[in-house]
């Protein structure tokens, strides 16, 4: 007979995992990050979005993570994978590389800033392949882009908007 108190079951915690992407168009232009929360290969939450104003490639992929850390933090996440295809970020965050630009300074100490409230963070590269779900959220985001605004000020005074749909 088995004696249930000597047992030793480890109880198997899901894998927490922050999949990132951020874009420019043009680069710098105007941004939009995609954001991808999975409990093993379970997604949980996708974010797109469309940033204010305009800036970089680099300066999207930050504001993704962000992002993603702080909707971690929101779900109680302790243990945390973060993955990116941005080899600039995947490496100057954990202090790999150095950050040389000013505008990527401040982000990169806001992302360590939310590291830091985890119990267990681990980081990793990935293809941007296996960063599919992440990438089609950054471009959904960057999707209603005005391309051009046109106003004819008749006696109606009507309006026209032409959107370009990437």
């Amino acid at each position: 007979m088995v004696n249930p108190t000597n047992l030793q079951q480890e109880v198997p915690t899901l894998m927490k995992i922050i999949q990132f992407d951020g874009g420019a168009v043009p680069n710098p232009g105007t941004r939009g990050i995609g954001i991808i929360l999975l409990e093993d290969t379970h997604v949980l939450k996708e974010i797109s979005r469309k940033l204010d104003g305009i800036g970089t490639n680099n300066e999207a992929e930050y504001s993704a993570l962000i992002e993603g850390l702080k909707q971690a933090l929101a779900l109680c996440w302790k243990e945390i994978l973060f993955q990116g295809d941005s080899r600039l970020v995947v490496n100057q965050v954990p202090g790999s590389w150095k950050v040389n630009k000013d505008n990527l300074k401040s982000l990169n100490g806001e992302a360590k800033a939310l590291l830091s409230k985890f119990q267990s963070v681990k980081v990793e590269w990935i293809p941007r392949e296996k960063n599919a779900k992440a990438d089609a959220a950054a471009s959904l985001g960057l999707s209603f882009i005005f391309k051009t605004l046109l106003v004819s000020l008749s006696s109606k005074a009507s309006m026209s908007l032409c959107y370009l749909y990437l």
